[in-house]
């Protein structure tokens, strides 16, 4: 009886081997997937035209702002009596540190502003791999922050450059062989999310993509 009952543990076990690897190799059959992403936003900085000094500065960390909205005023040191500091796109001040009267660098950064209304996400892709990715592949989205909440996406652009691009910054090179090897290098992928469903999402969030082949 004992034996039974241990032949049937281990029938239970190899099933549950057997049902886990047929899972790994449909995953790898049909999706491309990396947790090395993260939630992007397009950004421009807005930098002081010319040495000189800030007589204006109106932009605030979080403000909305159109393009073109004048942020400040600045006092040339050379002829030119002033140049007005508009911001270059429509979108979110991330940050600022300027402030009225303060003196500034010819291009010194002033701000910084992201169109938060056009979050995607960034993911980088083996080089092994990229080869089953194309424009237009529908795209599996979870976020670290919603685990359980499955996003859809599409793959909207695929990167002319490869690199070396780990999570975290982190470098391949951080442990030393003593075998020579080639490094895996990544292709940035940009991917478009259709919908974030209300859910309170800022960049740099991490997130796990799973692209459909």
């Amino acid at each position: 009886m004992k034996r039974f009952g241990m032949n049937i543990i281990v029938m239970l076990c190899l099933l549950a081997v057997i049902a886990g690897g047929g899972y790994y190799v449909t995953q790898q059959v049909n999706y491309v997937m990396t947790d090395n992403a993260r939630v992007i936003a397009d950004m421009e900085t807005v930098a002081a035209p010319e040495n000189g000094r800030l007589d204006t500065w109106s932009a605030q960390t979080g403000e909305q702002v159109k393009a073109g909205t004048l942020l400040g005023i600045e006092k040339a040191t050379t002829a030119k009596p002033q140049d007005e500091i508009k911001a270059p796109i429509e979108g979110t001040v991330l940050k600022t540190n300027a402030s009225p009267g303060q003196m500034v660098a010819q291009k010194q950064p002033l701000a910084m502003i992201a169109d938060m209304k056009k979050m995607y996400i960034l993911a980088y892709i083996d080089e092994t791999q990229i080869g089953d990715v194309s424009v237009g592949n529908t795209v599996d989205v979870y976020l670290d922050a919603y685990s359980s909440t499955k996003f859809s996406g599409e793959v909207s652009e695929i990167g002319y450059e490869a690199g070396n691009f780990l999570q975290g910054g982190q470098s391949s090179n951080s442990q030393q062989s003593s075998t020579p090897s080639k490094e895996v290098q990544r292709v940035p992928v940009k991917i478009k999310v259709d919908d974030f469903y209300g859910n309170y999402v800022a960049l740099g969030m991490n997130a796990e993509v799973k692209i459909h082949k």
